[in-house]
Parts: structure tokens; sequence; C-alpha cells
């Protein structure tokens, strides 16, 4: 191998890699003509805890991305629901009082934590790539940046949606998990960076926070790999933590929140396809009564669900362990749902009814933007072509890098095979949960299991790359 092949990318080339991209998402989130995500409604999860809201209360929502809003006594809500976005919110909520804005407040102050959470992913990444040749190194980087710089992920940077913070812990996580594995002697700085990672992704919501099993075993991993004791500690320790936050996220999200979850997918996605509704509302745990309530959904001006007492002893008689038991006695059930939802919900990958644009760029409501959106344009298209094309891909790579995986006994090689296997895994599980226990905006619900499916095509990519240019990172 020659020289130059050997050269690892320097402080310049990763400067200057930063700047650009740095470059793309102040583009999309910051300059004139700037975009973001309308509100469904959700906003106000976070934004209440800090008293702000829009002006309009509401009234542009799904129609316009609102920028500008406004503080005050009276915006004030605790919606009770714990969330490590409520930690960007704050930092953004407290830059903006120091800056000056007592009553109001620019959502682009929001955009630039976020920002920072992907750019701080970036560098991540890079670091994976930094002893490649050179063209392959910028292979793999203009990849990343199609993927990670994707208007379909920016976009939600200048919004208050808890799957922001998700989507930023998750863009972390996955390389730093390489950087935790990769050696046998890891410091604790590794091991803290993919920890804080994992906790960004578990603690954005209770859903994320059944997946934070996976950061676990990661650190359980590398805590039995290492030969320094400090570094086992260390990672167990680690682990404990992550662990205590994906527990107390679980048991602190409010009883309601669980029950309306529950009452659109019983009422709205499984009764409606039942041969007996009487039957399955017995295993679903329903009353008899309860039965009419069918093809409705919470958000129905009519809904009983708009009674908290009423949703608060629904909650209380049904569970998840009813949803389980559901499906177990009715597998074709979860089969037709998990194919009708392939079909019908992946291919839309991006949110049709949340505006990325102002009302006063004088866009129809609803409209998206079309800047940077080459992937996410590419990866739909492919789903209107042929949604099942994904299932050959999972199961290529659930099936073929195991045992690709037996060729190497060590190395850079190996990590990468079996933490894309881990990544499709939790891919898969998002799809379950936002398929099986999701009903409303089950589209807008993927867009994690679009993140990590994008990201297995970067790591394949990243072992097809090494396997060619026979050099470790």
């Amino acid at each position: 191998m020659t020289t130059a092949r050997r050269i690892a990318s320097g402080p310049t080339e990763l400067l200057a890699s930063l700047a650009i991209f740095a470059a793309l998402l102040a583009w999309q989130l910051f300059l004139p003509g700037f975009i973001g995500i309308a509100n469904n409604g959700d906003f106000a999860k976070i934004s209440g805890r800090f008293c702000i809201d829009s002006p309009d209360r509401g009234a542009d929502n799904f129609r316009f991305f609102v920028s500008r809003y406004v503080r005050g006594p009276d915006y004030c809500w605790d919606s009770e629901m714990p969330s490590s976005e409520l930690a960007f919110a704050g930092l953004a909520s407290v830059s903006s009082r120091v800056a000056g804005e007592r009553s109001g407040f620019d959502i682009r102050w929001l955009g630039a934590f976020h920002a920072a959470g992907l750019l701080i992913a970036y560098g991540i990444w890079l670091r994976l790539f930094r002893s490649l040749t050179s063209w392959r190194r910028l292979f793999c980087n203009l990849l990343l940046i199609l993927i990670l710089g994707d208007v379909g992920y920016v976009s939600y940077a200048n919004s208050f949606y808890t799957d922001t913070a998700a989507l930023i812990g998750a863009a972390m996580m996955v390389p730093a998990a390489l950087l935790v594995l990769r050696d046998k002697q890891i410091s604790a700085g590794r091991l803290i960076l993919f920890s804080a990672a994992a906790i960004i992704f578990a603690a954005s919501k209770a859903q994320h926070a059944l997946l934070g099993a996976a950061a676990i075993a990661v650190l359980l991993i590398a805590s039995k790999r290492s030969r320094v004791a400090a570094s086992r500690i260390t990672a167990m320790v680690c682990a404990a933590a992550v662990l205590g936050c994906c527990a107390a996220v679980i048991a602190a999200t409010p009883l309601l929140y669980g029950g309306q979850e529950r009452f659109d997918l019983f009422f709205f996605k499984l009764l409606p396809g039942s041969a007996d509704r009487l039957a399955d509302a017995k295993t679903l745990g329903l009353r008899e009564d309860d039965v009419k309530y069918s093809g409705m959904h919470s958000f129905m001006a009519n809904s009983p669900a708009s009674d908290q007492g009423w949703l608060r002893d629904f909650a209380t008689r049904t569970g998840t362990g009813a949803v389980i038991r559901f499906y177990a006695t009715h597998p074709r059930r979860a089969l037709e749902i998990l194919r009708a939802d392939l079909e019908q919900q992946a291919g839309m990958r991006r949110a049709g009814n949340l505006s990325n644009y102002r009302r006063e760029q004088g866009r129809p409501p609803g409209s998206l933007t079309e800047r940077f959106g080459y992937w996410s344009a590419l990866r739909t298209r492919l789903f209107q072509w042929w949604p099942w094309h994904i299932v050959i891909w999972y199961g290529a790579v659930l099936v073929g890098l195991p045992l690709l995986a037996w060729r190497f006994k060590r190395g850079l090689q190996l990590n990468l095979c079996w933490v894309t296997v881990g990544v499709a895994l939790l891919g898969v599980a998002e799809f379950c949960v936002a398929s099986l226990a999701d009903s409303i905006e089950t589209y807008r619900h993927l867009l994690l299991f679009h993140l990590f499916t994008d990201f297995t095509v970067l790591l394949v990519t990243v072992i097809c790359v090494l396997a060619r240019a026979a050099v470790e990172i």
C-alpha cells in the first residue's frame, strides 16, 4: 500500500467537513428562507413547561411552520411527560432570555441546540472514516451528509417534537458504539459519550426507553471485553445509569398518555377489523359497552377519551399486557397490520400534512420544501416502486452479516457487522412499535425506523469500503 493511501484525515480536513455540514444546517434552519416543521398539537407538551406557545394558540397547526412564539403565565402547562427534549428546550429558553427575548421566543434558538447535537453526531461518524483512503473517505462522508443532512431529518430541529431528541441521540449513539467496542482499552470519555447519547435517545419518550436495552448490552459487552479494571467499572456504572434513566422515564410517563394511545389502537385500529368484536374486546380487557366506540379515535369531538375521568379508568383497566395478549392470540392480525403499514404508511417518509413553510412565505397550507431532500426522495420512490424491498434488505442484513462476521476473528470489520445487526434490530423494533402500538400518524412515528434503516445502508457501505481498502480505522 502506498504512503498516500495510508494517510489519515487530518485536523484541517475534519474542520473543513464540519464547516460544510454546519453551513448546510445553517442554510436550512437559520438563514433567510429558513424552514422547520409544523406543530401537530404536541409542541405544548414541551413548550408549556417553559410558558411558551404560538400566538395563534394552534390555529396554524399542520398548516404552517411557526417560528415566533410568545411567553407568559397564560401559556404555562405542565404535561408531566418526561423527555430528554426538555433539556434542549430548557437551554434554548434560557439562552433566549439572556439575549433579551423576555416576552417572545424564536424557534431558531432551539434549532441551534438541535443543530449542535447533529453536528456532534456528524463529527463522531467522521471519526470512523478518518483512516480510509481519501476517495473512500470522501464517498462515505458524502453519503453521511446526504442522510444526516436531509431535510426530512433536519426540519425537525426547528420544532418541539420529542422525536428530535430521539433522532439526535440515535445519530450519536450508533457511531459511538463502534468507538466503544473498537479497543480492549476503552477510555472513560468514550463510554460517557456513548452513554449520554443513549440516554438522550432512550429518554426522549417511553417508547424509545424500551429500546435502551440495546445500549445497556453494548456497555456490558464493553465491560466484559475490557482489560482495564477502571474501564470495566466505568462501563458497568454507565450501564446502570442508562438502565435507571430508562426505568425512570417509563415509570414517570403519565398513565393518561398510555391510555390515550391504547384507546386509539383498540378502537381505531384493532376493533374495526375484527371478525368478532365482542370476543376481541374481551381479550383486550374491554367491557361489552365499550364496543360502541369502535371506529373512534381520541381526537374526535365526541370521544369519551376527552373525559379525563373516563380515560383514567380506561387506562387503569387496560395495559400493555392486553395488547401483547391480543397479538399472541391473533398472530394473523398482527401480520396483516404490519403488512398494511409497510405498504401504506412506510412510504410516507416525510409527513405530508406538516408544512415546512411559514405563513408569510406565501406557500399553500401543508407545503413541503424540496431543499436538500435528495435522500428522502430516493427512499420514498423505492417504497412507492416496491415497499417489500425493505424486507429483502433487512433479511440480507440480519442473515448475511452474522455469516460474514464469522470470517473476522477481531477488528473493526467484526464490530461493524455486529453493530449493523444491532441497528437493524432497532429498526425492526421501531417499525413494530409504531405499527402495532400506534394508530394515529403511524407514518410520522416511523421516523426512527427510517433513520436506523439509513444507518444500516451507511454501515454496510463502510463494510464494503473496508473490504476493498484492507485498512483499519
